[in-house]
């Protein structure tokens, strides 16, 4: 008897974790991907034999049956890495997750004595009234205080998503934003003042900081390495994966189940029959191929109101000794929000004496620098030079990509758009969505390969 065959839209890393379960069990497996190469956001990108990587990845992961199943996988490839975190703020530059010692320490007493209040009595407030936190910027003061929110938070989330924090759902600051503990900072900033004022000593504070769980790794090609092994694998599974290529329709049939696929290549169209459909692709995006065309306004409406902040990437080649504050450094008042060492992170394969940087520009598909190469590079160059970080004539290459879906924006009421969708895709048995995109989910790799073995799992179970 024939096995299934199971067709999945997109090779990242909840696509290709699904491919390599379900080839890995005998189950015929072809991946559709839009991309020449495999792994998403976490791919690789080659110009003029200069490689890149589509921003800072890096694998961590508290799953302990993936972590094996990964650490088998890559073998002697994988390396352990330890990376730095660094925020711009004023001229100065904070470890990320925030420290509070630094927080104290660096900004103006009379402020650190206002944020201590403002904390202090948001935290008081929530246990004697409840709030609603009815968007991100009420949680995020509900949890910080107004003052620390304005410092750190509300400029920064207008700089990378171009809205304000109050249009935003407050499960976005409940699921990106670590909360402290209210006894906890008391006592520290107690610890502080009596010290600072008191008895005129240095004091080293304690860190108080979210922690990455589990070691990070990447491969000595870089995060992408990761996800041409997994894709090789499924290969020899005897699994297919086609690359280059756009799905442009979903067929069901009377029973209403997905029979085929159509898919672009070349410029030309091709069909393939199907038992089962497992998406990763973006869901509002996929909810459109389906025919016959959806009907009901509800549906429509919700799919419409489903977004994504897009990123271009200014990559470059710069020689010199030179160094970024950390690995990873964040700026709130420059083109770029995001600047990232490639090099100190893993990827080493460029010339000796140089850097891979990747400067991160979050944009709308609309705005000019999505579209103008050259726009881009100017505006990344001319901050650069500006603030010192590297000079311009040691850049030796540099290149322009983007990525279109790059995160879901939790706008209020986006999960009841998102509950219809999936509403409608419940009424499909042979579909499944999975992963950051199927999802809608700002989610880790590790998460993104379980939801693939997930997916795998109830497509199996639907075909038994």
């Amino acid at each position: 008897m024939l096995k299934k065959s199971t067709i999945i839209l997109g090779a990242g890393f909840t696509g290709l974790s699904a491919g390599y379960l379900l080839s890995k069990k005998g189950y015929n497996v072809t991946i559709i991907e839009l991309l020449p190469h495999p792994g998403g956001i976490g791919s690789e990108i080659m110009d003029n034999g200069y490689r890149y990587e589509m921003g800072a990845h890096l694998f961590h992961c508290p799953d302990k049956e993936i972590m094996e199943d990964i650490k088998s996988l890559v073998g002697q490839e994988l390396i352990k890495i330890n990376r730095t975190i660094k925020i711009n703020f004023n001229g100065k530059y904070y470890d990320f997750p925030l420290k509070l010692h630094e927080i104290l320490i660096n900004l103006p007493f009379t402020i650190v004595l206002r944020a201590g209040f403002s904390f202090t009595f948001h935290k008081l407030k929530s246990i004697f009234i409840k709030n609603k936190n009815c968007n991100t910027e009420e949680a995020l003061i509900n949890s910080y205080g107004r003052v620390l929110y304005e410092i750190f938070f509300k400029s920064y989330i207008e700089h990378v998503w171009g809205i304000s924090p109050n249009k935003f759902s407050p499960k976005f600051a409940q699921q990106r934003i670590p909360n402290f503990n209210i006894l906890e900072i008391f006592s520290k900033i107690k610890k502080y003042l009596y010290f600072k004022i008191i008895d005129h000593k240095p004091v080293d504070i304690e860190n108080y900081a979210e922690k990455v769980e589990g070691d990070l790794y990447t491969t000595r090609e870089g995060f992408s390495g990761i996800a041409k092994i997994i894709a090789n694998k499924i290969l020899d599974n005897g699994g297919n994966i086609i690359y280059n290529s756009k799905v442009d329709t979903i067929e069901l049939g009377d029973d209403n189940k997905v029979y085929s696929i159509d898919y672009l290549k070349n410029n030309k169209r091709y069909n393939i029959k199907l038992d089962g459909l497992i998406s990763t692709i973006p869901i509002s995006s996929m909810v459109k191929m389906v025919k016959p065309k959806i009907k009901k306004p509800i549906i429509i409406q919700s799919v419409e109101k489903i977004k994504y902040r897009s990123l271009v990437f200014v990559g470059f080649i710069v020689k010199g000794e030179k160094k970024l504050p950390g690995d990873l450094t964040y700026y709130r008042n420059l083109s770029f929000n995001r600047l990232t060492d490639l090099t100190s992170i893993g990827l080493k394969e460029n010339l000796n004496n140089t850097k891979t940087i990747i400067a991160e520009i979050t944009c709308d598909i609309y705005d000019k620098v999505w579209q103008d190469d050259s726009l881009a590079k100017k505006l990344v160059f001319e901050d650069i030079e500006k603030e010192d970080i590297f000079e311009i004539k040691n850049i030796i290459h540099s290149h322009v990509f983007r990525l279109k879906h790059a995160y879901p924006i939790y706008l209020k009421g986006f999960d009841e758009s998102l509950n219809s969708i999936y509403q409608y895709l419940n009424s499909i048995p042979n579909i499944i969505t999975a992963g950051r995109q199927g999802n809608f989910q700002y989610i880790n790799s590790h998460i993104a390969i379980r939801y693939g073995y997930n997916a795998a799992n109830k497509i199996i179970e639907y075909y038994n």
